[in-house]
């Protein structure tokens, strides 16, 4: 593989850490505090839009620390092994962690956020 390669594999991984590593942090504020105040999708819903500001600022951040250049292929190379490491991972974490079942995890969240939600 080579430097690029490498580099770009890195940085996906990485990139799939910091995202959920943000939405724990936003956890820990929405469920005690807000969801209580106002339900969980519109709690979900106002959350979205900083999410989706933290992952760009998180990507671009990453694209210069592992010097990767900003091209179109290395941009959906690393952003795809994000996303798929995620997909594995989040349905995984929620049957371990959370006690759920997958038909449970899968059928559970509101249909309206969820869309927006699972894949930041």
């Amino acid at each position: 593989m080579s430097t690029l390669g490498l580099r770009t594999s890195k940085a996906g991984r990485v990139c799939f850490v910091l995202a959920p590593g943000a939405g724990s942090f936003v956890i820990t504020v929405r469920v005690p505090f807000l969801v209580p105040r106002l339900g969980e999708r519109v709690v979900e819903l106002v959350e979205m839009p900083f999410m989706v500001v933290f992952n760009v600022v998180a990507a671009r951040h990453i694209t210069k620390r592992f010097a990767l250049p900003a091209t179109i292929p290395v941009c959906l190379t690393t952003g795809s092994l994000a996303l798929g490491l995620l997909i594995a991972a989040e349905p995984l974490l929620a049957v371990a962690v959370q006690d759920r079942s997958l038909g449970e995890d899968v059928a559970g969240p509101d249909p309206v956020s969820v869309s927006a939600s699972r894949f930041p």
